[in-house]
């Protein structure tokens, strides 16, 4: 699996954190939002198996099942995030999964937005 250029850049210029894996379970790609949530460094996992940085992932679940996963709650150094998966497929083939990771607490700030501008 390849990422252009195009999606790369696109993928780094996002909010939310993302990571993709390849169907033998090698992190091919994370953003930067990704290391700022997660505080994972790109060279601590780009490259490696997901397991193998990340016992608990669930991403490679995905793989296996060929279905998404979606609202799964995690918490590391302090910090709770929200995690989406999906089976990324080329012409019905299944070639890898992606982790879009969002900051719970960005989400709560938002809701509370949203409640002061209701009021």
């Amino acid at each position: 699996m390849k990422i252009d250029s195009w999606i790369k850049t696109f993928f780094d210029n996002l909010y939310n954190g993302i990571l993709i894996i390849d169907t033998d379970e090698i992190v091919k790609y994370i953003n930067p939002a990704y290391s700022r949530i997660t505080k994972v460094n790109y060279d601590e996992i780009v490259g490696k198996k997901l397991r193998e940085i990340r016992p608990g992932a669930r991403l490679p679940n995905v793989l296996t099942a060929k279905k998404p996963i979606a609202g799964v709650l995690r918490e590391e150094f302090g910090i709770e995030y929200s995690v989406n998966m999906s089976p990324i497929f080329e012409e019905s083939e299944l070639i890898g999964a992606i982790s879009v990771v969002s900051n719970i607490d960005d989400i709560y700030k938002l809701y509370s937005d949203i409640d002061k501008y209701k009021s």
